[in-house]
């Protein structure tokens, strides 16, 4: 018993060793070229009578191994009767929200060990239609070994109304994010 216990403290201590290095800030997301976001959220206002709501980000690695860097959008709570677009290197037409409400960019950037990629932006186009939209974009980066790291960041949008953070997003579309690899 006291073998047992012992090897599960072991065992236990490892684990979580291994985690807290899991959490390692591998991609380091960048808003307004001075504050990192990793995990966090961005609020963005505009106005339901502007033809596009965008905010830029900038990615960077922050390993010493080449990433190739995709991102997943994830429309959380996003107001009917808007389009939006995920652009990564090049921006595509937009789309109805709800339509595709979880899409993974087709172009993957490759960044270079401490590289920084400029060309990512959310896109919110309101047409006339007032309310608060909720995105969540998931950054993931696989090395050609097959190492995967990968961050996220909200992007809270009001557009023409008022809206509180955290509050947008409604029980049945939470999603889950945690992985272990």
């Amino acid at each position: 018993p006291i073998n047992f216990m012992r090897n599960l403290v072991l065992l236990s201590v490892i684990l979580l060793g291994m985690l807290s290095n899991s959490f390692a800030q591998d991609i380091k997301l960048i808003y307004r070229g001075t504050t990192t976001i990793n995990g966090g959220s961005v609020n963005v206002v505009g106005n339901s009578t502007d033809s596009d709501i965008s905010e830029n980000l900038w990615v960077e690695n922050m390993t010493s191994d080449t990433l190739d860097i995709t991102v997943t959008t994830y429309e959380l709570d996003v107001a009917a009767g808007t389009q939006n677009a995920t652009c990564w290197v090049l921006c595509p037409p937009a789309i109805n929200s709800g339509q595709s409400p979880i899409r993974v960019s087709s172009d993957v950037v490759t960044l270079a060990p401490t590289g920084i990629d400029y060309s990512f932006a959310g896109h919110l186009y309101p047409s006339n239609t007032a309310g608060c939209s909720h995105f969540r974009y998931v950054f993931e980066g696989t090395t050609p070994a097959g190492t995967v790291y990968q961050d996220s960041v909200d992007y809270y949008i009001s557009h023409g109304i008022s809206c509180a953070t955290g509050t947008i997003e409604t029980a049945e579309n939470n999603q889950d994010f945690f992985q272990v690899f």
